[in-house]
């Protein structure tokens, strides 16, 4: 059966890709891990929570749950509506606490400067393919900040060498995921091919699912101090990731 193919930039806009994206991470295993950490600093650092690059709000629906108030910038509609769909399931209170927005996180359409707390917790400056975006998003991030804010980052050890189709279904799934990864000059790039199990519907290939630019460690930490930040140690007893580096940054003095 003939793949139904999104070729484009990234896939990241494509609606049908949207409504497999949660289905995704979790097969790669990319989500509880990240959860708990943003857990941990919300608990230590308090509202107003942003995150930039929420997708689908993985990471901080579960935050409004939990009561805390939280703001969510993306610039795929099809990723907001997701999330849109998952506040219409929720109770009146949780969704009186977030706020979403469609945006860019280089130049986000936001006026207030009091967050305790800015995440890019899954390596949204990774979707970023230059240093003028990057120290963009930092800049604007830091100004956003309210006294005594902190900005937490992720920045994923990426891979150095390509691999071709590996399965990452699970026996009860009615899709079977496959995952291929390009790597070449530093961009780092994912493709996912999702085969159905009944006869009815069509295989899907999207290709690239998405790209990742390489970020050294030395060169993040570069950027940060560049954006008016600074590095302060992580908090004792913070959950770790040993495939990705943190950061936690505030303003300088």
């Amino acid at each position: 059966m003939a793949a139904e193919s999104y070729i484009s930039e990234n896939s990241y806009k494509a609606s049908l890709f949207a409504q497999f994206y949660d289905w995704i991470v979790e097969r790669l295993g990319r989500g509880d891990a990240y959860s708990e950490i943003v857990k941990f600093y919300a608990e230590q650092f308090g509202d107003p929570i942003l995150e930039l690059g929420c997708g689908t709000g993985r990471q901080i629906l579960p935050l409004a749950e939990r009561g805390y108030s939280v703001t969510g910038v993306d610039y795929s509609p099809a990723m907001l509506s997701v999330f849109e769909q998952k506040l219409g399931n929720a109770v009146p209170e949780v969704r009186e606490k977030v706020q979403l927005m469609l945006g860019d996180m280089t130049n986000p359409p936001i006026n207030q400067g009091n967050f305790r707390l800015i995440i890019f917790i899954a390596s949204q400056l990774l979707h970023l393919n230059n240093d003028e975006q990057r120290l963009a998003c930092l800049k604007n991030s830091c100004n956003l900040l309210a006294e005594g804010g902190v900005i937490f980052i992720g920045n994923s050890k990426l891979e150095r060498e390509s691999r071709s189709w590996e399965d990452y279904s699970q026996p009860d799934d009615t899709w079977t995921l496959q995952v291929r990864l390009k790597r070449e000059d530093g961009v780092h790039q994912e493709d996912f091919k999702l085969t159905p199990k009944s006869q009815e519907q069509q295989e899907v290939l999207f290709e690239p699912g998405w790209c990742l630019y390489s970020i050294e460690d030395i060169h993040m930490r570069e950027l940060i101090e560049r954006a008016g930040l600074r590095c302060i140690p992580l908090l004792p007893n913070c959950p770790t990731i040993s495939t990705s580096n943190f950061y936690l940054c505030e303003k300088k003095a």
